[in-house]
């Protein structure tokens, strides 16, 4: 059998210098990308950015042998490590950005909880629920709130307090015409339930209950063409608390208990002006490098005429959700002097000095969870003047 000599394999061709280049400047990169990532893990530096939204924490358990076996310790490092990973917050930003302003993805996917809208405008994906699918109070329980709010105020009056309930507007019910076009008309039927807003307000009418129905006066404001909410977030821009605020101090002014409140400056208009705070909230919860078109669009701000000298200074207490934020920026705008006392759901207890010029917040105080009555019952309450409810 004869045996044919190997064929010589061909020379090698030897990258060209750029390409070889390249490579070393690739490897050098994911180098340094990795060193950041390792630094930033166990150092805290570089420094990553914050992320918009709330998480929850993540610990690892103690090491042990047990843990270790069983396979608990493993279990809980893994996302740790995802949480803790540096500059996460760089990463996330970057992959969102990038899918946002190429392939035109939502960041977060399904799980976000933020809906894009027409023209720019954001949603929080919870208020479009609640417009589509119309949730009620359990049989006679509108009733039995309203009758809670009844004697909570006639307890308020006996200590010489003004007490009146805000009803805070839903951007979804007040804009549904930016809504995706798939929510903006409800189906006949739909729209014929009667909604927890709409019992409430119902059974507030058969009580003598100081109550502020914001989210009709909205429907009543929007005709004049001014916007009360901001396209990138989901709670009233500051023009539209300032207004909420005012129709609020009118009612608590005309209670008997109140007549030594000053009187408010009123709103003469109103300016056009950058986002600020709130007015970017659903923005912040997209992590993105830079805004979204409705993001960067300017939005009213409140012009108030002089406000009336007065040197009284006023205790406030506020209970309620993150609408009442807006109201006490609005409260500093007016001039008034005093403390608001702002338990935010009943369990966090915010502190905030108002100068006359400027608020001064201290750092919010945890309560745990506690139950209305029990904030209702907190030494704080004591000598205010004012105790408002915020809820949506």
């Amino acid at each position: 059998m004869n045996r044919q000599p190997d064929t010589p394999a061909a020379p090698r061709t030897p990258p060209s210098g750029g390409t070889a280049r390249a490579r070393r400047i690739s490897l050098a990169g994911m180098a340094v990308v990795f060193a950041l990532v390792f630094c930033g893990t166990w150092c805290g530096f570089p420094p990553d950015v914050r992320l918009g939204g709330v998480e929850r924490r993540v610990t690892v358990p103690r090491l042990t042998a047990r843990s270790w076996l069983d396979g608990a310790f493993a279990a809980a490092v893994e996302p740790w490590l995802v949480r803790n990973l540096g500059w996460r917050g760089v990463g996330i930003r970057t992959a969102n950005q990038i899918n946002t302003t190429l392939f035109r993805r939502q960041p977060g996917g399904a799980r976000t909880t933020v809906m894009f809208g027409a023209d720019g405008w954001l949603f929080e994906k919870a208020y479009v629920r609640e417009r589509t699918h119309r949730p009620a109070f359990r049989p006679k329980g509108a009733e039995a709130f309203a009758a809670d709010l009844d004697r909570l105020q006639q307890r308020c009056r006996q200590r010489g307090m003004a007490f009146a309930v805000l009803i805070a507007p839903s951007k979804a019910e007040i804009y549904p015409e930016y809504l995706p076009e798939p929510f903006r008309r409800l189906p006949p039927a739909v729209a014929a339930q009667t909604n927890a807003y709409q019992q409430l307000v119902a059974a507030l009418q058969e009580t003598d209950v100081a109550c502020v129905d914001a989210h009709a006066a909205f429907l009543e404001w929007k005709r004049e063409g001014v916007d009360l909410f901001p396209p990138g977030g989901t709670h009233w821009n500051h023009y539209g608390a300032q207004r909420a605020l005012a129709r609020a101090w009118q009612a608590l002014r005309e209670q008997p208990t109140a007549r030594a409140l000053p009187v408010l400056p009123a709103v003469a208009g109103h300016r056009l002006r950058a986002p600020v705070g709130t007015d970017n909230d659903l923005v912040h919860l997209l992590n993105l490098w830079t805004a979204t078109p409705g993001g960067r669009r300017p939005v009213p701000f409140p012009v108030l005429d002089a406000a009336p000298a007065s040197d009284a200074a006023i205790r406030i207490v506020m209970v309620g959700d993150s609408f009442a934020f807006t109201l006490i920026d609005a409260l500093a705008r007016t001039g008034i002097r005093g403390e608001v006392d702002f338990f935010f759901y009943c369990r966090r207890h915010y502190q905030v000095r108002l100068t006359g010029t400027r608020r001064e917040r201290a750092a919010p105080t945890e309560l745990g969870e506690i139950g209305f009555e029990d904030v209702v019952a907190h030494p704080r309450l004591a000598g205010a003047n004012i105790l408002l409810l915020v809820f949506n």
